[in-house]
């Protein structure tokens, strides 16, 4: 594998992969714009960055991504961590193809517990809703997950926001998953 700093320095790609904070992406995709990989994925938090990375690398080469994995900052400043279930791809809006199962089982020979998945805006959608609900409980109580969620308060206010989060998919046709 060879390494760069300089994104400019890249010439090809068969498969690029943006792990940047939402904030970053669009940055991040400009830098490489110039390269033509075969698909392109971008694993930020959130729903807009599928569409970021089609209008630079088009729909035919994006595919939906999530990254489930997580962890909180202890009290003494270790990090646990709490979640390790998957990285999941897929074709966009939905699908599977050989070149993306292809994929798929080399990330998993690579170490990743990867999943091709014909339903990845599903994945990435009910991630987004879980991640609206608990993300402000977090940021303004600066609590671990679980304490929020044994806050009776803290526990309706995430629970109106997955509701309210959850709607917004349906309204879209998309379904979630638990």
């Amino acid at each position: 594998v060879r390494v760069v700093q300089d994104p400019s320095q890249v010439r090809d790609a068969d498969f690029l992969v943006f792990a940047t904070k939402t904030y970053d992406l669009q940055p991040a995709l400009d830098s490489m714009r110039h390269v033509f990989p075969e698909y392109v994925v971008a694993l930020q938090n959130g729903i807009q960055k599928d569409e970021q990375t089609a209008a630079i690398f088009g729909d035919g080469r994006t595919l939906g991504g999530v990254a489930e994995f997580g962890g909180e900052i202890m009290p003494d400043g270790t990090v646990s961590w709490t979640i390790y279930e998957r990285l999941a791809i897929g074709l966009m809006p939905g699908g599977t193809s050989d070149a993306v199962d292809a994929l798929g089982e080399s990330l998993n020979r690579a170490g990743f517990r990867t999943e091709v998945s014909p339903r990845i805006r599903t994945i990435e959608w009910s991630k987004f809703v879980v991640f609206a609900g608990l993300m402000p409980a977090a940021v303004l109580s600066r609590l671990p997950t679980f304490q929020i969620l044994k806050d009776a308060d803290l526990a309706r206010i995430c629970l109106a926001l997955f509701r309210e989060s959850a709607q917004i998919a349906a309204c879209l046709g998309i379904d979630l998953e638990d």
